[in-house]
């Protein structure tokens, strides 16, 4: 579909020209952007194949036309020093990972995540008394594979609204997040494998289009994020412990190695008995070290230290009538920034393991992340609480904790210890960035503008490589991306 799009928009005058010219001094061309290429392979693992080849000269064309960068030598110097979410790396990216996919794609996928899968992991769940299910699709393109997944989750689990539902959608393609995002999707995002009661059930139609339900666009949040960096698992991204996570058509893009390595990460990221659902061109079933693999519904499977499964009767109950929720937040101005004796003396009365109990060789900060790692919520809140003791102006304790509210969705805790974080530290990005998310979710769209444009005045002098504080590789130019990503998708 871009592809298409790419040319009609360079089709007329003089461009049209340039074009039939690239294509026929190609062969010329290669050895000269061959630094480009292997670049773009060794950043994204993505090859610049014959079939984008064109297309990828075509940006370098563009790029040194238009004067963003000088010389070859130039752009392959600014390529190096950017961050995937940069525009040069996206004007690549565009033409190169180009992801199409529709709605419930590949029925033998759908139906053993609808009738095995799931229902496995939601009655092991409701038998341990631990209402959360953790789903990540990594490669989301557009955003209809996660969608799917909410849907499914709909329709599986009629008291969905006490569980903790963490579903995330990443792509590399900030374009296609923008519209996954935006939640309006053309009649080609529906095939035959889509069921019609489900266009009839979520989509509203819009101009020719369709238009999510609310309902379901909010059970999802969506990131920009690489697979090739060694950016995952990590607490900090919420790409931990997860559950289930669907990765198609992702890995047969890269070569070998790359691909045994993010199946690594992925093996890594999963929980125990975790799932790893992948497409049926993926690469050779060798690379799944530590997987158990499963014939579920003529389609294979992999699980994390896998145990017998069940099979269960699907049933399509009714999805709870439940619009969208609009939470009053008061202003950062005038919120309190320290909670009143008794709520902190009914925090400590709550949290599950005493100070007295705890005990780490390293430092409270470092153990409250460790137990984090381990989704030990109430150990982590016991050692911050241990590290403000020490100094109630720590704005990275305030801000680790607001981590952790927000996991067990405690959103009210979590906004209050953002602002406790931004108290101690005005200049504290990430804080005034995730305090936008908050915001953003919860529909006050200008506060989280607010937010959003403060964090990005913050980090405006700084060097784009500068690693920020209280992440574990997070760049400016990394955040500087994301910001950009966020303010582009909020309405006018």
């Amino acid at each position: 579909m871009f592809r298409l799009s790419l040319l009609l928009l360079h089709s007329s005058g003089s461009r049209r020209k340039q074009h039939h010219t690239l294509c026929r001094d190609t062969d010329l061309n290669t050895f000269e952007y061959q630094p480009i290429y292997d670049l773009i392979r060794a950043r994204t693992g993505l090859r610049v194949d014959h079939n984008r080849l064109d297309y990828t000269t075509h940006v370098i064309e563009d790029i040194l036309t238009s004067g963003q960068c000088e010389s070859i030598d130039d752009l392959l110097l600014c390529l190096e020093k950017k961050a995937i979410t940069h525009t040069l790396w996206q004007q690549f990216i565009q033409v190169i990972a180009v992801g199409e996919t529709y709605f419930f794609r590949n029925r033998a996928h759908i139906q053993a995540l609808r009738s095995s899968i799931l229902p496995s992991i939601i009655t092991k769940r409701r038998q341990e008394g631990h209402l959360t299910l953790r789903l990540w699709s990594a490669g989301c393109a557009a955003g209809e594979e996660p969608y799917s997944l909410a849907m499914l989750l709909r329709e599986l689990i009629p008291d969905l609204e006490s569980w903790h539902i963490t579903l995330m959608g990443t792509d590399i393609n900030l374009a296609s997040l923008a519209n996954a995002q935006r939640g309006i999707f053309r009649p080609s995002s529906f095939r035959s494998e889509t069921p019609e009661l489900i266009q009839q059930r979520w989509f509203t139609p819009v101009s020719g289009s369709f238009e999510l339900h609310p309902m379901i666009r909010n059970m999802v949040t969506f990131l920009p994020l690489n697979l090739s960096e060694d950016v995952f698992p990590s607490f900090s991204n919420g790409t931990m412990n997860m559950d289930l996570i669907i990765c198609r058509n992702v890995t047969i893009y890269f070569d070998r190695a790359t691909a045994q390595k993010v199946i690594a990460q992925f093996h890594e990221t999963l929980n125990h008995e975790g799932w790893l659902v992948v497409g049926h061109s993926e690469p050779a079933v060798d690379l799944y070290t530590g997987f158990t693999a499963h014939n579920l519904e003529q389609a294979v499977f992999y699980q994390k230290e896998a145990s017998p499964l069940r099979t269960f009767d699907y049933v399509t109950p009714v999805p709870a009538a439940r619009e969208y929720v609009h939470i009053e937040m008061a202003p950062l101005e005038t919120a309190p920034l320290f909670t009143s004796a008794v709520t902190q003396a009914k925090f400590t009365a709550t949290t599950a393991t005493p100070n007295t109990e705890l005990s780490c060789s390293k430092g409270l900060l470092e153990c409250a992340k460790n137990a984090a790692d381990r989704e030990a919520w109430d150990e982590a809140l016991s050692w911050l609480e241990q590290a403000e003791q020490e100094d109630r102006l720590r704005p990275d304790v305030h801000y680790l904790r607001a981590l952790v509210y927000m996991q067990i969705k405690d959103i009210e805790k979590a906004i209050h210890s953002l602002r406790k974080a931004i108290y101690c530290d005005n200049d504290f990005a990430l804080a005034h960035y995730s305090l936008g998310e908050l915001y953003e979710q919860h529909g006050q769209l200008q506060l989280a503008a607010k937010h959003w444009k403060w964090a990005e005045t913050i980090i405006a002098p700084l060097d784009p490589q500068y690693t920020l504080i209280s992440s574990d590789d997070l760049t400016v130019d990394m955040l500087r991306g994301l910001l950009k990503f966020r303010l582009a998708a909020l309405p006018d």
